[in-house]
């Protein structure tokens, strides 16, 4: 379970704690212990007002500024599918798809180079309602073939950017999918991948399923 604040700031609970993603200053921070008892009361039951202790951190640390919405717990159900197993032969890619696979991974390298991360988001939002409604499922033999092809992209990988650039690349097709942010405590770690109802499409379920999810796009 993940719950959303404010337009930029999203929250989950990671063990006893509760961790929170500031979309607008691109950082995620873990709230006090002495506060966190009463805001995972208040997420799992929001009909009261949000406790004073956690608006006032939330003004100290920026994250609340005059002129935004009023704070509310607004809870999404998250499930993390376990990957289908990719075929041993990947279906070929050709030349034009090699190049289009190398534009995706280039124009997601460049939109993380010069946006923050509430606009990348903002941006993938807008660009995932206006694509057509293929309503074609993404195939393990495709994945498989764009993982290949990507291997030749000579663009160090990264988690965020990889699943920017697979998610433009497969376009409208199977439109269920999304980006998934999740956490770990203990160390601290984020982590970025790419789903879809049935499938992890760019990493494997035994590396995920460490992660809690904070964000889904």
């Amino acid at each position: 379970m993940l719950w959303t604040l404010l337009p930029h700031l999203t929250a989950c609970f990671v063990g006893e704690g509760v961790m929170l993603l500031d979309l607008r200053q691109d950082r995620y921070f873990r709230l006090p212990a002495s506060l966190s008892s009463t805001a995972r009361q208040w997420l799992e039951e929001p009909s009261d007002a949000p406790p004073q202790a956690l608006l006032d951190l939330l003004e100290r640390q920026g994250v609340l500024r005059a002129g935004d919405p009023p704070l509310s717990a607004l809870a999404t159900q998250m499930e993390i599918p376990e990957m289908l197993e990719a075929p041993a032969t990947p279906d070929a890619i050709g030349a034009g798809e090699g190049l289009r696979i190398a534009a995706a991974v280039g124009s997601a390298w460049i939109e993380l180079k010069t946006r923050g991360l509430q606009s990348v988001v903002l941006a993938r939002r807008r660009w995932r309602t206006a694509q057509p409604q293929l309503g074609d499922a993404v195939t393990c033999e495709r994945l498989a073939g764009y993982h290949r092809a990507r291997r030749l992209v000579p663009v160090a990988k990264n988690c965020l950017m990889d699943s920017l650039a697979l998610d433009l690349w497969l376009g409208g097709s199977d439109l269920g999918r999304h980006l998934v942010f999740g956490v770990t405590l203990e160390p601290f770690l984020a982590h970025c991948w790419l789903q879809s109802p049935t499938m992890i499409l760019n990493d494997n379920y035994d590396h995920v399923r460490r992660y809690t999810p904070i964000l889904r796009v």
